[in-house]
């Protein structure tokens, strides 16, 4: 197709032109019903992961004259499409590896904190490892989460200790 126009829909303002993007380049993800041939659906869902790295939903149906409406959506909005559609393999390679299993926290250990997302480079992953394989206790590996709270700890007690 090639270009393809995206928009917010709002109530009041109706239809309003939010951007573009190259379906030919673009990563396309199906939803669930349409990989399954077996599943009879008039109602179709892709989300699309663009050259740039933005995200795109696209909802369209089988019904004659409708349209395809294409918007962007969050980081979030889209991990969390991609895990009901199944699609585990795309979340583990752009946003974190899965748990072996998730839901309600059946005890353990409680939440420090809200969770918080950041990108790092190579070379700082790295140094953490490093510092996780030094400063673990015994054959037991600290967690990644564990050291990145001792080292962002250490270096503002570091910093408050300089102001």
């Amino acid at each position: 197709m090639g270009r393809i126009n995206v928009y917010r829909y709002d109530e009041i303002e109706g239809r309003q032109y939010a951007g573009h993007f190259d379906d030919t380049s673009a990563e396309k993800f199906l939803n669930a019903a349409d990989n399954d041939m077996w599943e009879d659906t008039r109602l179709h869902e892709e989300l699309y992961r663009t050259k740039g790295g933005r995200w795109v939903r696209c909802d369209w149906d089988q019904w004659q004259g409708s349209v395809a409406k294409y918007w962007f959506v969050t980081p979030d909005e889209a991990r969390q499409w991609l895990l009901t559609e199944k699609h585990h393999d795309v979340v583990e390679k752009y946003f974190d590896e899965l748990e072996e299993e998730a839901g309600p926290a059946v005890g353990g250990r409680p939440a420090i904190g809200p969770k918080r997302k950041v990108n790092l480079s190579e070379q700082t992953l790295a140094r953490v490892a490093a510092y996780r394989e030094q400063n673990s206790k015994g054959d037991k590996l600290m967690t990644e989460a564990e050291a990145l709270r001792l080292l962002i700890e250490a270096g503002l007690d570091l910093w408050e200790k300089s102001a």
